[in-house]
């Protein structure tokens, strides 16, 4: 979640397709990294969409990790092109 959220902004709705999990599952993870501050979140119409709060305290870390995960682990121009196809 946390690398494409570095990449793309995305709402609950995206995750909960691209993961198979539910709405309450991703709201509660996203809810942790809100807690600390790690992702910013900017209301559209009725959804919220999320990116990487670049500006966290924490950033510097989270993104020396994201950096060793495998562009190949996610294919970006698949997911976006899977993201486009969904309507919250």
């Amino acid at each position: 979640m946390v690398k494409i959220l570095d990449q793309t902004e995305c709402c609950v709705c995206y995750f909960t397709e691209l993961f198979a999990m539910s709405q309450s599952a991703i709201s509660q993870h996203m809810q942790r990294l809100k807690k600390f501050g790690l992702i910013n979140e900017e209301p559209r119409r009725q959804w919220i969409m999320y990116t990487l709060n670049i500006e966290s305290i924490y950033y510097p870390f989270v993104k020396s990790i994201i950096d060793h995960i495998p562009d190949d682990v996610f294919d970006m121009n698949e997911i976006n092109s899977y993201l486009e196809g969904l309507s919250c």
